[in-house]
């Protein structure tokens, strides 16, 4: 099937960007809030940095100093940096090119999809629908706060490479599926993770339909070595580049999450139609109103989409034995029943406590933005099939319109959380002109903090100075039974608390330091802060 692009293709493309991209990043907004957005701004900055030699190194950045390792913290745009790199390069300010790459990630996003929604032989129509879904829908937008999440790209690509390899059982798409999850680990931790285990249940169905006289078939029947290995070096490289840092830094530091904390974020059956970014959706029902950390249970996937796949499900016929269609639902109903929280328990805790890394993972909410590409590619059959079918009462056209309307205004009106630009800039202007002592590349900042906010907000003037701050704020801190866990700055004593703590840690995991507390300036606290006193 060609995948020569149609008008479609475009106007779908340009309604997600004007629609939903450019109110993040016209004028004075940016995606976000003054949270974890700007943190990511922190990492891809200090991404352009060491690889300008502005830095030393990429890994140990200069935060929770005297911690090393702490850009393994938390995701690293080591698959995108690049692209910010890229824009820095050009003289782009760190906000614009943060603006830019965030663009840029919907972009590759929504043509990755549709070419891949296109080999899945769906119309022109039923495949930028798709990709707008995919792209720019509803649980995207509930994301815009962690845009670490964007880069999915990937996603679709893996998907196809393993369909390729159901089809003809050569080993080469496998290791071409393996380099595409491996570029989407090295791009985004939870979608990287979360389409690994997409395609494992994909495969466990896989196994499941093929008879048991068969099941040797579903192994690689041809190898094509030339083409084979050098993927498969590849990828094997860029995982062991990946994981082995984040297992070390995992080791070192101890990190991992709690059952009852990773609980709170696994998928309720709610958590399927709580949407409440959507007004056109109602979300205040009492069913709703239990649900811990709602804002990251917002895995409605829109109207539009829900009414697509009714029409799919409770219309006899469209669903054939053994199709992409029947693999994609029966997947899809796996991983939800796996995931879902349901009376104190999940299945998922199998894979937390004995998949190396899972335990890492704190929001399982998160894997809907892996399963919109299978359920987008469901949304594009069932258009396809409702243009194919006569209706006695209501013409296919308009059906069709009404779906792709109704797929297309709700992400657009959807409510988005923007910052501004300028209170970015004047956060640190404000901060640098506290300062009353001279700072230097020697000095090291401590910053009063009564929220996360202004943990970020030393974290970012200390690397626009070129300076160290032991101030920080990242997905994991250390915790050991010597220290107490990671708490605010908000006095001079808990500021003091957390370098006895950094301290207690450095020496404790056998790592060597030297610190001169003297170099220490404090700023915001009541009293002047004297670090070479101890509390």
């Amino acid at each position: 099937m060609k995948n020569n692009l149609s008008p479609w293709a475009i106007t779908l493309f340009l309604l997600g960007t004007i629609g939903v991209v450019f109110p993040y990043i016209f004028a004075d907004a940016l995606p976000g809030d003054i949270g974890d957005a700007r943190f990511n701004l922190y990492v891809l900055e200090h991404f352009y940095l060491a690889l300008t030699g502005q830095v030393d190194g990429f890994i140990d950045a200069p935060f929770f100093y005297p911690l090393t390792k702490t850009i393994l913290f938390s995701d690293n745009h080591w698959g995108d940096g690049l692209i910010y790199s890229y824009f820095r390069f050009f003289d782009a300010t760190p906000i614009d090119s943060f603006a830019y790459w965030f663009f840029v990630g919907f972009i590759l996003n929504y043509w990755s999809a549709f070419y891949v929604l296109r080999k899945f032989e769906l119309s022109q129509l039923a495949a930028a629908i798709g990709a707008f879904l995919f792209t720019f829908g509803l649980p995207v937008i509930a994301q815009d706060g962690h845009c670490q999440l964007i880069y999915r790209l990937f996603v679709p690509l893996a998907i196809l490479a393993f369909h390729n390899y159901t089809k003809s059982q050569n080993f080469y798409y496998l290791t071409v599926t393996l380099l595409m999850v491996s570029l989407q680990l090295l791009t985004s931790v939870y979608n990287g993770i979360f389409l690994a285990y997409f395609l494992f249940f994909w495969a466990i169905i896989e196994l499941r339909i093929i008879p048991l006289n068969r099941i040797r078939n579903f192994l690689p029947q041809e190898y094509s070595p030339r083409k084979s290995l050098p993927v498969l070096a590849l990828a094997v490289t860029i995982l062991l580049v990946f994981a082995l840092p984040y297992f070390a830094v995992k080791n070192l530091y101890h990190f991992g999450r709690s059952l009852f904390e990773t609980s709170l974020m696994m998928p309720r059956i709610q958590s399927y139609f709580l949407g409440d970014r959507s007004n056109l959706w109602f979300s205040d029902f009492t069913i709703f109103s239990q649900i811990p950390a709602r804002w990251e249970h917002q895995m409605f996937v829109g109207i539009g989409a829900l009414s697509a796949l009714l029409f799919l499900f409770l219309r006899k016929g469209l669903i054939e034995k053994n199709s992409l269609t029947q693999k994609f639902i029966y997947t899809l109903s796996l991983m939800i029943f796996v995931t879902l929280f349901l009376e104190g328990f999940s299945l998922f805790y199998f894979f937390a406590l004995t998949v190396p890394g899972t335990s890492a993972i704190r929001a399982i909410s998160r894997e809907i933005l892996v399963m919109l590409f299978p359920l987008s590619y469901l949304v594009g059959f069932t258009i396809d099939k409702i243009r194919g079918t006569s209706f006695v009462t209501l013409s296919s056209s308009a059906l069709v319109f009404i779906i792709c309307f109704l797929v297309v205004i709700d992400p657009i009106f959807a409510n988005k959380s923007i910052a501004s630009r300028k209170e970015w800039e004047a956060r640190l202007d404000l901060l640098q002109s506290k300062f009353s002592t001279p700072l230097d590349k020697s000095s090291i900042i401590s910053v009063s903090s009564k929220t996360i906010h202004h943990e970020i907000d030393a974290m970012l003037l200390a690397q626009k100075l070129g300076i160290k701050t032991i101030n920080g704020y990242s997905g994991n801190y250390p915790n050991t039974p010597k220290t107490n866990g990671y708490a605010l700055l908000d006095n001079c004593d808990r500021a003091k608390e957390r370098l006895k703590n950094i301290e207690t840690i450095m020496r404790s995991t056998k790592q060597n330091f030297s610190l001169d507390r003297s170099k220490i300036v404090g700023v915001g606290f009541r009293k002047k802060c004297d670090f070479t006193i101890s509390r």
